[in-house]
Parts: structure tokens; sequence; C-alpha cells
């Protein structure tokens, strides 16, 4: 009897699927990633944000702190430093929210760069899990 490994990560069910041929097949649970704050907080801010030299609680740039417990005031119903930035986070309101066009790099020039900066753009998943927790309110859980 011979057996097969494949990875393939399903990332909208959250579930690691280790399956190829033959019986061996196992569900692994990853962390899941919802449309809440908590989870975006541990996802994204805490792994492309809140850290030195960007948005953490030491010295945040543009007075922008990611960290875990300050990231909803600093966001939800706050204005952009940018020049006609709007509110970073307007509740129900995605299309309002300038984190939104600034992760999206849906930017006038002279509102900087695309977010995370010098990094690769956050994947369309995960991006429309952001979407989706302002369009729900963007309520701190």
């Amino acid at each position: 009897m011979r057996w097969f490994r494949c990875h393939f990560l399903v990332t909208a069910a959250a579930l690691a699927l280790t399956a190829c041929g033959g019986d061996d097949v196992t569900v692994e649970p990853i962390e899941p990633f919802e449309p809440k704050l908590s989870s975006i907080q541990t996802q994204v801010f805490d792994k492309s944000c809140a850290f030195s030299a960007c948005h953490d609680s030491d010295r945040p740039a543009l007075d922008l702190d990611l960290t875990a417990g300050a990231a909803y005031a600093a966001l939800v119903g706050r204005a952009a430093q940018s020049k006609d930035g709007g509110t970073l986070v307007a509740p129900s309101n995605p299309e309002e929210s300038f984190l939104v066009r600034k992760l999206r790099g849906e930017l006038n020039e002279d509102q900087g760069g695309r977010m995370p900066l010098g990094n690769v753009p956050l994947a369309e998943e995960t991006l429309l899990v952001i979407e989706t927790w302002i369009a729900n309110g963007a309520i701190d859980d």
C-alpha cells in the first residue's frame, strides 16, 4: 500500500487539510480568522502593524497605536491624519473608511503609501474580513 500526502490550506473554512490519495485523511483546525476585532488584531495588526517603528505603543507612527487593547480607540470614529482622509474606521461604512483605502492602496497622491508599508499587500480574503467587520458596525469584542 502506498501513502501520499499533500497539504492544502483552505483559508475560507480555516482548515488545513492533509489529503492526497489513499485512505489517509486528516483535518486539523488552524486559528480562525473572523470579521471580529479580536481576530483582526491577532491575524493582521499584531503580525503586520503593531511593532517597533510602525504602530506600536512606544512611538506609534502618526499617533496610531494598533497594539491589543489600543487599536479600537485609535481607529473607530477617529479622523485620519492624512489630508482629506476622512474617518479611519467609519462603523457600518467600509467604503468611507480610510483604513480600507490605505490597505488597498486606493489613495490620493498626498495620502501616503499602501499599508503595510514596505511589505506585501494583504490578501483579498484578509481585506474582505476587515471590510466585513466594519460593515457589521466595527464592534469591539
